[in-house]
C-alpha cells in the first residue's frame, strides 16, 4: 500500500499532467480576454487627482493605440437625399460610397436632422440606436418617425447626426483583433469629417446612445476629443455578468470589449466629461434578485445583476467625477432596454440634470 501522502502527491501530479495536456481547452468559466487588459485601479478610483490622471493617461494610450490601428478607411464620397419635413423637424438621409476596403458596396451613411429653429450655441448630438432598431447598418431614417426618442431630441432644439451602426457581418473579419463597438465608433468619428460641410453652425459635439448604441457612444466619447460628453442609456450593466449569464441568438457578443473586465473602466477614460447614465427599471439588466426567463431572441439568465455591479461601479465613477469637478448623473425610469428618458436627457444636456 502506498502512503496517503504519496497517493495525494500522485493525484496532484496526474491532475497537473491532464491540465497541461488539455491546456488549449477552455474551462467552464474561461473567457477570451485580450492581453492588454486595462482596469480601473484602486488609486485611480479612491486616490488623489494625480493618481487618477496618471492612470487615465496610461489607459487612454492603450485604448487609443488599438483604436488607431483599426484598418477602417473613411468614405470616398457622400450623397445627400431630399429633405423630409414634419413633426417640428426636418431630416435627410446621406449615403456614403466606399471605393475599396471592408465597407465597400454596403448601404452605409447616416441621417441629419435639424429643428425648425437652429441654435448655433448648442452642440450637435451624435446618436446611436441599439438592436431595437429593425434595420441595423442602414442610415437610420426610422429614428426620426413621430414620437421616437431621437425625434424628441431634435424637437428639443438639437441638430442630430445619426450615423449607421450595429452592422455585424461586414466587419466580422476585423473583430478577431478589434471589438465591434470600437469599429463602429471609429466609423462614426470618420463620418463627422465626411459630412462636416453639411452641418449647420454649432458648438462642438455631444452624444446620446441607447443600449448597444450607448456603448458605442461611450467608446466614441473616450476616443474622440471633439465629443464633450453625453447621455448613455441602458448600457451600464455588468460586462462580466453578461459574459457568463446570457447570450443573444441572432447576433454575436458585440457588446464585449475584451481588454476590460468592467464598463466602469471604459467610463473612467472619459472623465470628467459631462455624463448621464440611464437605466430602465423594466430592463432585464436592472439590478434584481431573480433571473429572467428565456425568450425567442435571447437566452434569459439564472441570476440578475446585483447592486454592487451597478451602483458600486457608479459610486466609483461619482467619486472620480466629484474629485475632477465634473458632472455625472444616474437616472432611472420605468421603461425597458429599448427606452430612453428624453425629458431627463434634455434637462441634462441643457445643464439641469437631476439624477443621483
Amino acid at each position: 500500500m502506498f502512503s496517503r501522502a504519496l497517493r495525494f502527491s500522485a493525484l496532484i501530479f496526474l491532475s497537473s499532467a491532464i491540465a497541461n495536456f488539455w491546456g488549449d481547452q477552455a474551462g467552464a468559466f474561461d473567457w477570451d480576454y485580450a492581453p492588454d487588459i486595462v482596469d480601473l485601479s484602486y488609486e485611480a478610483a479612491l486616490g488623489s487627482d494625480a493618481d487618477f490622471k496618471a492612470w487615465q493617461t496610461a489607459a487612454l494610450k492603450t485604448f487609443r493605440d488599438k483604436y488607431a490601428a483599426i484598418p477602417l478607411a473613411p468614405a470616398d464620397s457622400f450623397k445627400p437625399g431630399e429633405w423630409q419635413t414634419g413633426n417640428g423637424l426636418k431630416y435627410r438621409q446621406i449615403d456614403f460610397t466606399y471605393g475599396s476596403g471592408i465597407l465597400s458596396g454596403h448601404p452605409l451613411g447616416g441621417v441629419l436632422a435639424v429643428p425648425d429653429k437652429i441654435d448655433p450655441a448648442k452642440p450637435i448630438l451624435v446618436v446611436f440606436h441599439g438592436h431595437e432598431y429593425p434595420a441595423p447598418g442602414t442610415p437610420p431614417v426610422g429614428l426620426f418617425a413621430k414620437d421616437t426618442w431621437a425625434s424628441k431630441l431634435v424637437q428639443g432644439g438639437y441638430v442630430v447626426w445619426a450615423p449607421s451602426t450595429a452592422f455585424h457581418e461586414w466587419i466580422e473579419p476585423l473583430t478577431k483583433e478589434f471589438d465591434y463597438t470600437p469599429v463602429w465608433a471609429k466609423y462614426a468619428s470618420q463620418s463627422l469629417d465626411t459630412v462636416a460641410s453639411e452641418f449647420p453652425k454649432h458648438k462642438g459635439f455631444k452624444t446620446v446612445g441607447l443600449a448597444l448604441g450607448g456603448l458605442v457612444a461611450t467608446v466614441l466619447t473616450g476616443m474622440d476629443d471633439r465629443v464633450e460628453g453625453g447621455v448613455y442609456a441602458e448600457s451600464f450593466f455588468s460586462l462580466d455578468w453578461s459574459r457568463r449569464e446570457y447570450r443573444v441568438w441572432n447576433h454575436p457578443m458585440c457588446w464585449d470589449i475584451k481588454n476590460i473586465y468592467s464598463y466602469t473602466t471604459l467610463y473612467g477614460i472619459t472623465a470628467p466629461k459631462p455624463t448621464q447614465i440611464q437605466m430602465g427599471r423594466a430592463d432585464p439588466f436592472f439590478p434584481r434578485l431573480t433571473g429572467w426567463a428565456p425568450r425567442p431572441d435571447f437566452s434569459g439568465f439564472k441570476r440578475g445583476t446585483y447592486s454592487d455591479e451597478i451602483y458600486g461601479g457608479y459610486l466609483m465613477l461619482k467619486n472620480i467625477w466629484d474629485r475632477e469637478a465634473g458632472e455625472i448623473d444616474f437616472v432611472t425610469h420605468p421603461g425597458g432596454h429599448d427606452a430612453l428618458d428624453t425629458v431627463a436627457a434634455l434637462k441634462f444636456l441643457g445643464g439641469t440634470g437631476q439624477g443621483l
